[in-house]
């Protein structure tokens, strides 16, 4: 029998998840706001929301948009030491050169992007709610996130 600790990513509260059927994937909704909560059992790390069918996720800000490639994508503020792959041009002192891990990978053949913490000193969230450094989030068309004092949306088509 497993145990996981996931935290939600609506609310933030943090749960410990038993998988006492041995599922692969469990689903379960937050005893605090009911938002659906993905765990899963097969891999070492834990997907937190529900993984929305898409073949396509841009960032887009200011009206610019930014595709995001399979795999790592590393977002930060435009600078001539960036190691981001998506470097965004804004002259916030608030965003980190490498601030946030956006990964896009197949879950269950399904497109799944997520959000974390990078190498950044400054604030991440996601519709509102900080992210902890450990923290990795999925994303839903619309969702909104801010990277110090610069504010994006996520598109999925």
């Amino acid at each position: 029998m497993d145990t996981k600790k996931v935290t939600c990513a609506t609310c933030g509260v943090s749960l410990k998840v038993t998988n006492s059927k041995n599922e692969a994937v469990k689903v379960i909704s937050c005893p605090r706001c009911g938002s659906k909560i993905e765990v899963d059992f097969e891999e070492d790390k834990t997907v937190i929301g529900t993984v929305p069918k898409i073949s396509r996720a841009l960032l887009v800000m200011n009206g610019q948009s930014f595709e995001l490639q399979m795999g790592a994508n590393i977002v930060g503020r435009q600078s001539m030491t960036s190691e981001a792959n998506i470097k965004l041009p804004v002259n916030d002192p608030y965003m980190s050169r490498q601030h946030a891990l956006v990964q896009v990978t197949k879950v269950n053949d399904r497109l799944c992007v997520t959000l974390s913490n990078y190498k950044n000193k400054n604030a991440t969230l996601v519709n509102g709610v900080e992210l902890r450094q450990s923290d990795e989030v999925v994303l839903n068309h619309g969702d909104e996130i801010v990277m110090g004092d610069t504010t994006m949306k996520i598109v999925m088509k």
